[in-house]
């Protein structure tokens, strides 16, 4: 996945840091954290972690002068981002991997509804504090989908 197309699909969203105030670009500070958030940091302070082990990854991208920004930066730049328009851009770059999957079945074969792949996320997580006695832990596993009537959500759990 090259950066650049990546980062395309976020291009309409504006910096809304003073100018001269940037230190950070907001290309780098959202590549830092769209990666690290899809490498599993579930907070800024992990992101800014990730960025610093994934420093020089990242720099074959983009140039990071100043190097991987707090995070209280990163949390600040983030939450200052309109979310209606960062949710488009994302469900758009989403949608975009999925046009660059090939079809998997030839179209006179099955029914063209079928053709195109389709892309579910799926989440596992282990609680290891829920269990019963000496019994298993409690394990959850989470799929969404989209398609065309809207969005499809499923969980199972099992002990």
């Amino acid at each position: 996945m090259p950066a650049s197309s990546l980062l395309d699909h976020f291009s309409a969203l504006e910096d809304p840091r003073q100018v001269g105030k940037v230190l950070s670009p907001l290309p780098e500070i959202m590549l830092v954290v769209l990666c690290a958030t899809l490498a599993g940091a579930e907070d800024f302070v992990e992101i800014r972690q990730w960025g610093d082990m994934k420093i020089n990854v990242l720099r074959r991208m983009l140039p990071f002068a100043r190097g991987i920004p707090s995070h209280d930066t990163l949390n600040d730049v983030m939450n200052a981002l309109p979310g209606d328009l960062f949710g488009q851009a994302f469900t758009a770059w989403v949608e975009g991997l999925r046009e660059d999957i090939p079809d998997l079945v030839a179209p006179d074969i099955v029914a063209p509804e079928i053709v195109a792949p389709e892309i579910v996320a799926v989440v596992g997580k282990t609680s290891r504090r829920a269990r019963r006695g000496e019994g298993p832990a409690l394990h959850m596993v989470s799929g969404l989908r989209r398609h065309a009537s809207g969005w499809c959500w499923g969980r199972r759990r099992q002990m």
